[in-house]
């Protein structure tokens, strides 16, 4: 199976659809503060990842698994098989505290579905013809996400 929806065009979907939830109450100080962190973090983990691939020269463009070049197994890929996937997750779930949309973590949950099936699944299958026994070892010994 060829990935066929680009992941910035599903994150934006999801944030938009985040933002147009309704919000109870308005969110607590201490839970922008919690988003804030997670927010940031996040950008810093996407940054880094961007900066592995651009390092390695390896394509950035996650629809065509087979332009990758090189297996970048170091920095956050020794955390995450997909940090760039879990850096959008994670802003996803900042949006939602911020905005206190508790409704939005099933929007993320959805998203981390959506991804893992219609986008990881493919590009694992693809490194996995690419790069053989080398991604195999790489795929036990780090989480696709965190877990």
């Amino acid at each position: 199976m060829q990935p066929k929806y680009p992941p910035p065009l599903v994150f934006a979907c999801c944030a938009i659809a985040i933002f147009a939830l309704p919000s109870v109450l308005e969110p607590h100080f201490i839970q922008r503060i919690i988003a804030g962190v997670i927010g940031v973090s996040a950008l810093i983990v996407a940054g880094c990842a961007v900066w592995y691939f651009h390092q390695a020269k390896t394509t950035l463009d996650p629809r065509v698994p087979a332009h990758t070049t090189v297996l970048v197994t170091s920095g956050v890929y020794r955390m995450s098989r997909n940090p760039m996937y879990f850096a959008l997750a994670a802003l996803l779930v900042a949006e939602s505290l911020w905005l206190n949309r508790l409704l939005g973590f099933g929007v993320v949950w959805g998203f981390v579905w959506f991804i893992t099936r219609f986008q990881i699944l493919p590009e694992e299958q693809s490194l996995a013809r690419i790069f053989g026994d080398n991604y195999q070892d790489y795929k036990k010994q780090v989480p696709r996400w965190l877990w």
